[in-house]
């Protein structure tokens, strides 16, 4: 179910993506006398504010597709506002395009937001003689120079010097450095406590004017732990956005992790207070300093010492009536155990801490903490609800997905079949996030489950599915499951951060949001293997479901469990090229992979073309659509079309159709015909994974009753109570429905045997 839609052919070379993507435009600020009103707008989009106050130059960012057509050389767009005002705005490209693919810009602006308001925006063409930068307020500024890198945004100014142990050496309300802070990482690994070192490298990644974007590398002390800092600045802005990712590069096969976070040196104050807010209180907590607060588990934090149920909210501030810093971390009690110290002339913020139990760490997992700091002189400080929004993303209408053919599922959303299928797809998901807050599991740091009655001094019983290198993604049923190992991680099986972009993207429904980033973003940290002393060339692929999410004892990575659509979703709504690094280190090892002799079941040779061809359809790197075409080759060659008693030949199948939509190939065509009606003449239980090949045959041949048959099966889709009977539900409904197009709508035919989507939890292996 890759991304585009059938009209999406074509390559180009690898190197112009990556020039393109690299390319930044001007920024485009166009007086008022150039939005004219016979400039008709490309599309609209819009912003939700969900603050209840104004944000004034507020960040704003949203990603869409545009026709070739409508792009000559370098993209020049614009956002207007509904009265003809530009807006500043600085094109980003994410995708190339060609005479059949749309290109995917991500649009950077700054405007004002009215509290709790929904605000729409036009989308113009720009002329070639675009203005200057200068009406941008607060533009940002960076300076690279010998030693250091600095950065100026109207309101901060901050400093990073390039052979400094500190992350940033001066973080200051303006440029003449009052209440200037500093930032350094440090951790304790196998007993060793150790700070980051010197930075190794500074790269600026965006240089302004809108927002400002700087990573830098290096590691901890010593220690197997490398770290990956991106500091985020927006124009006029007093707060800078802050993702820190580690990495384990340990020899052994994992390490244990006492403590990793981050203080913050704080200037000289007045008998500080410190602040905290609560899950679902209205106001912030006062607390005299020094203060410790530490979220446990899902279910309880301490204050101190003193242990007590709920949730904090992430939100945490140190004043004096003349300067104050506001700490806001995303996903705090998700991601326990966490914790904030607020002392003195120091806050530190432990992105794992707070409990005497090391972590586990596996070589090769990565993971990503957020988080934001905000500084003032005097006033209130900024709530979650602003901060939280840094930027505010916009969202597309999902009729211009559909007429620019930038998203194949979107034709479902002009069918009657289509938008049911959204309803009950909508629906289902609550149920499912229901599993993530009830299901019991053990954290017990073992791979395999205790054997007998007898007391287990290592279990450790958990109720849901929370923690550091856990949130974003599910467990199986039942408290200790023997799925694989003991109370494996499913780490995304059937592609759930996919499932909810397409959910998010043609509902706006913003629960859908949230979870797709987490899950996203725990596939390409925690799931991928960023590092493998033994096995170097299983570098860049994902792990299988795994006990312990990262754990090698119990094999390594399996063709039949490999997904890159999810992650280049992500990488189009967020914008984060880090998911699209991740989704290429996938195809690349799949590239390694089919020059190597191979066996395997009919999953093993489909998953990989479905995911090279999205990587294809998003990159126009040849590559991939050959690597695609090579697995095809080998999935026919030992698997026939007509044993389609077993499930697995359905996954061939549409990673067959993934192929022939780019090919046209004869072989695959005829194999595809074959199985499509061998699976329609069953007269026996079918599984619901053999469809999606049927109904793409069914539309190319222009077969009413055999898309009929295959549009009965979305009806009867079964998403289940819990994470994967819903991915399996969404994925096929999405790949059946986006097949069948407007034959969706055709009336149904009566099947001769019953549909089954899997689900049954007593026996999940079978999945």
């Amino acid at each position: 179910m890759p991304l585009t839609n059938d009209r999406s052919r074509g390559a180009t070379s690898d190197s112009r993506l990556w020039a393109m993507t690299l390319a930044w435009c001007l920024t485009c600020i166009l007086p008022l006398h150039l939005a004219r009103a016979a400039d008709k707008p490309v599309t609209r989009v819009e912003f939700r504010n969900p603050a209840q106050k104004t944000l004034r130059h507020w960040p704003v960012a949203v990603s869409i597709p545009v026709p070739r057509e409508l792009v000559s050389g370098a993209p020049r767009f614009h956002l207007v506002q509904n009265g003809g005002q530009a807006v500043p705005t600085r094109v980003q490209v994410l995708a190339g395009g060609n005479d059949r693919l749309p290109q995917w810009v991500r649009l950077h602006g700054q405007v004002d937001l009215a509290p709790g308001s929904t605000t729409r925006l036009n989308v113009h063409r720009g002329p070639d003689d675009v203005a200057s930068a200068g009406r941008v307020t607060g533009a940002v500024e960076i300076r690279e120079l010998r030693d250091r890198v600095e950065v100026q945004n109207g309101t901060l100014h901050f400093v990073l010097r390039r052979q400094s142990e500190l992350w940033i050496d001066s973080l200051s309300w303006d440029k003449h450095k009052s209440g200037a802070v500093s930032l350094r990482g440090e951790a304790r690994v196998d007993g060793l406590s150790v700070g980051a070192s010197p930075k190794e490298s500074i790269k600026v990644l965006d240089s302004g004017p809108v927002r400002g974007l700087i990573e830098i590398q290096g590691r901890y002390g010593k220690s197997p732990l490398r770290y990956r800092l991106r500091i985020e600045s927006f124009a006029n802005q007093p707060a800078i956005r802050v993702q820190h990712t580690f990495e384990v590069h340990a020899d052994t096969n994992v390490v244990r992790l006492a403590h990793l976070g981050v203080e913050v040196r704080l200037p000289k104050m007045h008998k500080p207070r410190a602040a905290y807010r609560l899950e679902g209180a209205p106001n912030p907590i006062e607390s005299p300093i020094p203060l410790t607060v530490a979220q446990h588990d899902n279910a309880s934090y301490a204050i101190g010492s003193n242990r007590r149920p709920g949730q904090l909210a992430g939100w945490f501030d140190v004043h004096d009536g003349k300067f104050g810093i506001t700490l806001w971390a995303r996903w705090f009690w998700q991601q326990y155990p966490q914790a904030v110290r607020m002392q003195g002339q120091t806050l530190r913020y432990d992105f794992y801490g707070g409990t005497e139990r090391p972590a586990l760490a596996g070589t090769g997992a990565a993971k990503t903490h957020e988080f934001v700091l905000a500084l003032r002189s005097t006033g209130a400080a900024p709530g979650v609800e602003e901060l939280s929004q840094l930027p505010l993303l916009g969202q597309v209408d999902p009729q211009w997905l559909l007429e620019t053919g930038a998203l194949r599922a979107a034709k479902i959303v002009q069918t009657q079949a289509g938008r049911e299928f959204l309803r009950r797809l909508s629906d289902a998901w609550p149920r499912v996030q229901r599993s993530y807050e009830t299901e019991e599991w053990d954290d017990r740091q073992e791979v395999q489950c205790p054997q007998g009655n007898q007391p287990d001094p290592l279990e450790v019983r958990r109720r849901g599915f929370y923690g550091m290198w856990n949130w974003g993604d599910w467990n199986y049923p039942k408290y200790h499951d023997t799925t694989k190992g003991c109370d494996a991680w499913g780490n995304l099986e059937y592609d759930l951060t996919q499932v909810l972009a397409l959910a998010y993207w043609l509902t706006g429904n913003a629960r859908f949001y949230d979870p797709l980033v987490a899950a996203g973003q725990h596939f390409m940290d925690v799931d991928i293997i960023h590092y493998q002393p033994t096995y170097p060339q299983w570098v860049g692929m994902n792990h299988p479901k795994n006990p312990l999410h990262w754990s090698f004892e119990l094999g390594g990575p399996d063709l039949g469990h490999t997904w890159t659509e999810g992650l280049l979703s992500l990488y189009l709504l967020s914008g984060d090229d880090r998911a699209l690094a991740a989704a290429r280190g996938i195809g690349e090892f799949l590239l390694r992979r089919v020059r190597a002799p191979l066996k395997g079941n009919p999953r093993q040779f489909g998953w990989p073309q479905t995911a090279l061809v999205a990587l294809y359809e998003l990159t126009n790197d040849a590559r991939y659509l050959e690597g695609a075409k090579k697995y095809a080759e080998l999935g026919m060659e030992r698997h026939q079309p007509d044993k389609v008693q077993d499930w697995k030949l359905g996954i061939l199948a549409e990673g067959l159709t993934d192929t022939h939509r780019h090919t046209a190939d004869e072989k695959i065509w005829e194999w595809l015909k074959h199985y499509a009606h061998r699976v329609a003449s069953l007269s026996t239980t079918t599984d619901v994974r053999l469809w999606p090949a049927v109904a793409y045959v069914a539309s190319l041949q222009r077969d009413k009753e055999l898309a009929g048959r295959a549009k009965a099966v979305v009806d009867r889709l079964d998403f289940g109570g819990w994470a994967k009977p819903f991915t399996i539900a969404g994925r096929v409904g999405f790949a059946i429905l986006s097949n069948l197009g407007t034959l969706a709508d055709a009336p149904l035919a009566p099947a001769p045997g019953a549909v089954s989507t899997p689900r049954d939890t007593s026996a999940p292996h079978n999945l």
